[in-house]
């Protein structure tokens, strides 16, 4: 597998994570650093205590997020914080996050990604936020009752 150094460019070149505004306390790209070898990616929401707790298991050794474990400023580093990097940094864990950079990416982005599973066609952007287009303008001809279930089906759970 390529190294950490050559999965981070490509990360951030895919994703635009320099070019992207964001929210002001948002720091995207890589947030922890491993030791450069990686052999098992891994994908999540948050880099909570159990999500790499579950990375841990799985032997995963790069994390892509999309909220971080830090923001601008400082933090003090105790309870949830200090947990989460006593295991990225015993397991040799690299942490990459990205915010709205994943959100608006229109091939592997979450919303991209969420209108491909259900099966639906987007039209174009329908908000700007931080000078980019984000959110999807779906064309579907299907009750609202119906898109519920479809979404409960791809998402594995309520809506």
């Amino acid at each position: 597998m390529a190294s950490l150094s050559e999965i981070v460019t490509y990360t951030d070149r895919l994703l635009r994570t320099r070019d992207v505004g964001d929210w002001d306390n948002a720091l995207n790209g890589l947030q922890i650093e491993n030791s450069g070898r990686l052999t098992r990616i891994g994908a999540a929401v948050d880099g909570s205590t159990r999500v790499l707790t579950g990375a841990e298991k799985r032997d995963v050794d790069f994390l892509i997020v999309h909220h971080g474990l830090f923001w601008p400023g400082l933090q003090p580093v105790r309870g949830a914080l200090r947990r989460q990097l006593r295991i990225a940094f015993e397991n040799d864990i690299a942490l990459y996050s990205a915010h709205l950079p994943l959100d608006i990416q229109p091939r592997v982005g979450n919303n991209a990604q969420l209108v491909a599973a259900l099966g639906l066609k987007f039209a174009k952007p329908f908000l700007e936020e931080k000078g980019q287009p984000v959110g999807l303008r779906i064309s579907a001809s299907l009750p609202r009752s119906e898109l519920v279930c479809k979404l409960e089906r791809t998402l594995n759970g309520p809506v």
